[in-house]
């Protein structure tokens, strides 16, 4: 009887074993790869290969605490794609990006959206100082044409003065 007990306590120590790794390995692998990609998220990098995206699904259709890990992880990187797309679009030169927030704590869709605001306000005032340059730059030209015009009327002042200097010379001289 001694030997069925010991036998039945190694028989259950081998079946808790087993089942300890069953389990340790049914979380830990995910949480492992979870952590794996939440680094790569960190350092930038939300392109996932499609096994990837297919191993993160699997993780996040579970019904346990490690698949809310999943499922929260999978919104992330959908938000990250999100701000990112809305990042590009502003760097491309479209200021018409509608950043959407996820909620009010959303603070790079915040920071996106301040950024927008700010960046058609400078070109609002870039366009404003462009009308102010073109209305000076015409008054200067048309400034300069009557400057132009008044200098064209003085030589010819002048021409007609000479002319008539020449003459009163030439008369005072037949005078003489």
């Amino acid at each position: 009887s001694n030997l069925f007990m010991i036998g039945g306590a190694g028989l259950a120590i081998l079946f808790g074993l087993a089942f300890a790794y069953l389990i340790t390995r049914a979380v830990a692998k995910p949480i492992r790869n979870l952590a794996r990609e939440a680094v790569r998220l960190s350092e930038g990098d939300i392109n996932m290969s499609d096994a990837e995206q297919t191993y993160i699904r699997k993780i996040s259709q579970r019904q346990d605490e490690v698949g809310e890990i999943g499922h929260a992880f999978s919104r992330l990187i959908e938000y990250m794609k999100e701000k990112v797309a809305a990042a590009n679009k502003i760097a491309d030169g479209n200021l018409d990006v509608e950043v959407n927030l996820p909620s009010p704590e959303d603070q790079l869709g915040h920071a996106l959206q301040k950024m927008v605001t700010s960046l058609n306000a400078v070109i609002s005032q870039l366009y404003n100082a462009a009308d102010q340059v073109d209305a000076g730059s015409s008054q200067v030209s048309s400034s300069s044409q009557a400057l132009a015009s008044g200098a064209t009327q003085q030589a010819a002042s002048l021409e007609e003065i000479n002319a008539s200097m020449t003459e009163i010379g030439n008369q005072t001289k037949t005078n003489a």
